[in-house]
């Protein structure tokens, strides 16, 4: 629990899939922050779903061969085996590509 920042907090816990009343701050000796963390859930119930509690799967499809050790992408699918356009292909400084999916991606897609 990061203390200095109780409302960004109470909004990470709406994504986790926390209830409001799992709040970890006692209100004995926090009640402002208890405030600020359970502003920021709500504010955030009211932007995105949360993450259910049954979450599934992303699949990063991967080729690989005997005759070749690279492995190659081939596409991404959940568990119903449906693809997902998500995340975006970067380049990095150490001459790799990566695919990166933020959380709002995850969040945000239907298929997941």
């Amino acid at each position: 629990m990061d203390y200095k920042n109780p409302k960004l907090e109470g909004k990470l816990a709406f994504v986790r899939g926390l209830q409001k009343s799992d709040c970890p701050i006692d209100r004995r000796t926090h009640a402002n922050h208890l405030c600020l963390w359970q502003q920021g859930w709500d504010e955030q119930s009211k932007m995105v779903k949360p993450f259910p509690s049954e979450l599934g799967a992303i699949n990063i499809i991967l080729e690989e061969s005997n005759s070749c050790p690279d492995v190659y992408f081939v596409e991404i699918e959940n568990d119903k085996g449906e693809s997902i356009r998500i995340g975006e292909r970067t380049k990095r400084d150490d001459a790799f590509v990566s695919l990166r999916i933020r959380a709002e991606d995850i969040i945000n897609n239907p298929k997941i």
